[in-house]
């Protein structure tokens, strides 16, 4: 069973900006979860929309840096690229059955199987990034990493290795290259 959606979104360029952050996690915790899907999303001062499990408490809201940018690497798995080529291959094939409008011969099938719907992980991702396309990306499981941060205010890091700590706390995935 699909449960409703609700969003509780908080914060934004109030000048009551604790205070919007303090009520909607009240009435957050007061939404029957059982009745519905209930998902936080926090708007920063500076009108960043952000979104996740740790929203869901106040403790995460006490070190949101002003302005960070951090920069990482979406990429595909290899199991899930070849997911998707088999899936882009029954497609063709389905495509090909109904333009011909008669079976295929095996040759034909052949055909469409061996040619590669995409060439790598690596460009796969790209492209769905490139497409924009909310419905898309959904239904492509992409992982991200991140490893630098570029502008930022309100976040100190006095050593670059403990950057991957710093990203964890803000439950952001990275990779701790000096372990």
């Amino acid at each position: 069973m699909n449960k409703p959606r609700i969003a509780v979104i908080m914060g934004g360029k109030s000048v009551e900006h604790e205070i919007s952050i303090i009520s909607a996690l009240q009435a957050y915790h007061a939404i029957d979860k059982n009745k519905y899907d209930v998902f936080p999303i926090y708007i920063s001062k500076e009108g960043e929309f952000y979104h996740g499990e740790k929203l869901r408490y106040m403790e995460s809201f006490k070190n949101i840096p002003e302005l960070l940018e951090i920069r990482g690497e979406a990429y595909m798995n290899v199991s899930e690229f070849q997911r998707l080529s088999a899936l882009a291959v029954e497609a063709a094939l389905a495509k090909a059955r109904k333009n011909f409008k008669r079976p295929l011969t095996q040759e034909e099938i052949s055909n469409i199987k061996g040619k590669r719907p995409y060439a790598n992980p690596r460009n796969l991702a790209a492209g769905t990034l490139k497409l924009l396309d909310a419905d898309v990306l959904n239904q492509r499981n992409l992982l991200v990493v991140f490893y630098s941060v570029g502008a930022s205010k309100g976040f100190e890091l006095k050593r670059q290795s403990s950057l991957p700590e710093r990203l964890e706390e803000l439950g952001l995935p990275s990779v701790n290259w000096h372990e």
